[in-house]
């Protein structure tokens, strides 16, 4: 079972990181986890070049930050007070540097978090270089890392979308997808697209019973994928005389059973239908992220990056471990 025992939420005290925060005291509710809020502050290279340049009586080091740092550290503790539940409220605490997401990513990996949450993505977000910083959290960070958007979601997370190409880092999402939905007694639905021009994936092109065989196919791979893995002690079952197949495990105590729906969507653009899908009929997106840069990532790292990015509702990340 994936386990979130160490939450850490990067914040900028604005509306998006409060909506974050809604969402950590979730995930902690649901896995026993501690929620720690982080603040960065960005240094100010060329505004202490200017400063010098004026011949003005002030240090960055001396005069500004110090000032900065007073200033945001009430801003943190009064955040991990009124939003944080108690039972979940960890730490709060302050770094300065120039590159965010690499705080970010090195907290993460270094102080062994389980979790990142980052808020305000989304295309058109007012914040735009946090935008670009959550992009790079989700290409480069370790650990799962959760976006969430601007809006605090009415109802509870049920409805769990995994997109699948039948690839081993798509399992490890939906080992990931399989964990929450036990924690929210929520459902997952498979979402395979078939792009125009791609290849036709497992199947037959000419199959007369493909939405079938895709089921089929689909619990088969990933029984055998979760069986390599110690954590995973779920049963799969495939009921070929229902809409759904199934899950059952033992969670905290409990029983539970998970609905699995498998979808199948063609399209010109896998980004463009996972998007559209899951906004319709989802409440959160797990996905898998290469964490590859250069060309490399230009091919294939960029769907869940687009996807986060004009996404209506949350996703969360995991990178493959073979690029851990």
């Amino acid at each position: 079972m994936v386990r979130f025992n160490k939450i850490l939420v990067p914040t900028d005290f604005g509306e998006s990181s409060q909506v974050a925060y809604t969402y950590a005291n979730e995930f902690a509710a649901k896995f026993g986890g501690e929620v720690d809020l982080m603040h960065i502050i960005p240094t100010m290279k060329y505004l202490s070049e200017s400063i010098g340049k004026l011949g003005l009586p002030l240090d960055m080091d001396t005069d500004i930050y110090p000032k900065l740092i007073d200033q945001s550290r009430g801003y943190i503790e009064d955040d991990l007070t009124n939003y944080i539940n108690e039972a979940s409220k960890g730490k709060a605490f302050i770094k300065i540097d120039r590159k965010a997401y690499e705080v970010i990513v090195e907290t993460a990996k270094n102080e062994s978090y389980d979790l990142v949450i980052v808020g305000a993505h989304g295309y058109g977000s007012r914040q735009i270089l946090q935008g670009n910083v959550t992009e790079k959290v989700i290409r480069y960070c370790k650990v799962p890392v959760l976006c969430v958007p601007p809006q605090v979601p009415t109802d509870r997370i049920k409805r769990i979308v995994v997109p699948i190409d039948f690839s081993e880092n798509s399992w490890q999402a939906m080992l990931l997808a399989a964990s929450f939905a036990a924690a929210v007694d929520g459902e997952l639905t498979l979402l395979h697209v078939k792009e125009l021009y791609g290849s036709e994936g497992p199947l037959a092109p000419d199959s007369t019973d493909e939405l079938s065989q895709l089921r089929s196919e689909l619990i088969k791979q990933f029984t055998e994928y979760a069986k390599q893995e110690a954590d995973f002690t779920f049963e799969t079952s495939l009921l070929p005389d229902k809409e759904y197949d199934m899950i059952s495990g033992h969670f905290n105590g409990k029983n539970v059973s998970i609905k699995v729906y498998t979808v199948v969507r063609r399209g010109v653009s896998a980004h463009y239908e996972i998007t559209d899908y899951a906004n319709e009929h989802a409440d959160m997106v797990v996905m898998t992220t290469h964490g590859r840069s250069g060309l490399k990532h230009v091919f294939l790292g960029s769907i869940t990056e687009k996807v986060a990015r004009y996404t209506k509702i949350p996703i969360l990340t995991i990178r493959p471990k073979q690029h851990q």
